[in-house]
């Protein structure tokens, strides 16, 4: 299945938003506390992408690591990002003109957010990749300038381990990929808050989720008022901001205005989190992500998640009623069709 522009860029805005949205909560309660925690969970996210692209596609030490990184990269380019790439005496710098990613951040409140993802990030996962790689970054603004030096007097690393696919890796693919960012993304910082702060930090979590979800469907409303949809079930379930990710498979039980039955046999991020055993967190995220989406889009909707994959069900079951006269004239009941993959 082709991979839209659209598609691209609400999956680059699900990662960045979700990690803004945790990261925010646990510096605004845990304030130098939180920052540690956040670095050594983000040093952690690039080192565990770096070392499995290392894997994955660089069988041995590269001649040039840096093209290899660049080439072996586990996102897709956002369709917005405007970037350049030149490579001089061992040096690659790769300049970027707007980053889609941090104009997110600034769009949803600025901070520091940012400074600490792309001075950690970034550096992890060059020197996990190649521990001959020297990275450095540079921001100004909403543009970035990362280098990438190669220092040939440190001896290349011995072939790593050969790459042993995961539940998980049985699709490759733009949506893919942002999905497993996503997920693991979500499963260092939600490890590193829970290990760190124990029940509160489990709180702050379950607000950082709540803020994530509640931000997704007021801007699912908003984008089907400006179209000039009814606000309900049947638009919300096909129109929704997530690219459908083909791993995902599901079944569509019920789908009217005000009534949503479906079910998920397969979730991709259930996945991620127990190779990870990190069902836990998974489950905190499943538990409170869902809520607030849904009744953010429609505060008449009412949702029962009998059964979720993270608390080790056989099926995700969700089961939504929506009243519709609970909230404004311009929802008019018009229904639709489409299909779905029961998230």
């Amino acid at each position: 299945m082709e991979t839209s522009i659209r598609d691209l860029v609400q999956g680059h805005y699900m990662w960045s938003s979700l990690y803004y949205f945790i990261a925010k909560n646990t510096l605004r309660y845990f304030d130098r506390a939180g920052e540690r925690v956040l670095r050594r969970a983000l040093r952690a996210f690039g080192t565990e992408r770096g070392e499995t692209m290392r894997r994955q596609h660089q069988p041995t030490p590269p001649a040039h690591p840096a093209r290899a990184l660049v080439d072996a990269y586990d996102l897709p380019r956002h369709p917005e990002c405007m970037c350049t790439i030149n490579e001089e005496d061992h040096i690659l710098t790769i300049s970027i003109s707007h980053s889609p990613m941090i104009a997110t951040w600034d769009a949803l409140g600025g901070g520091c957010c940012a400074d600490l993802y792309l001075e950690e990030v970034p550096t992890s996962l060059a020197r996990a990749f190649d521990r001959r790689l020297l990275p450095a970054v540079f921001r100004r603004g909403n543009s970035l300038v990362l280098r990438l030096a190669h220092d040939a007097s440190i001896p290349a690393e011995e072939a790593p381990v050969a790459w042993q696919p995961r539940s998980y890796d049985d699709r490759t693919g733009p949506v893919a990929q942002l999905s497993n960012h996503f997920g693991l993304l979500y499963y260092h910082l939600a490890r590193g808050l829970v290990d760190a702060f124990g029940p509160s930090g489990r709180r702050v979590l379950i607000e950082g989720i709540q803020a994530f979800g509640k931000n997704r469907g007021f801007r699912m409303r908003a984008d089907h008022l400006e179209l000039g949809m009814p606000i309900d079930l049947v638009t919300m379930t096909n129109n929704r901001d997530m690219p459908r990710d083909d791993r995902t498979t599901g079944t569509r039980d019920v789908l009217q205005p005000d009534r949503r039955l479906s079910r998920v046999f397969r979730c991709q991020y259930h996945e991620i989190w127990a190779e990870h055993d990190a069902s836990d967190v998974g489950r905190i995220y499943c538990d409170y992500v869902h809520h607030a989406i849904w009744q953010a889009y429609h505060p008449g909707i009412e949702l029962d998640l009998a059964k979720t994959l993270t608390r080790a069900d056989d099926i995700c079951l969700f089961d939504v009623t929506c009243d519709l006269g609970v909230l404004d004239p311009v929802n008019n009941g018009e229904s639709g069709g489409g299909r779905d993959d029961g998230s």
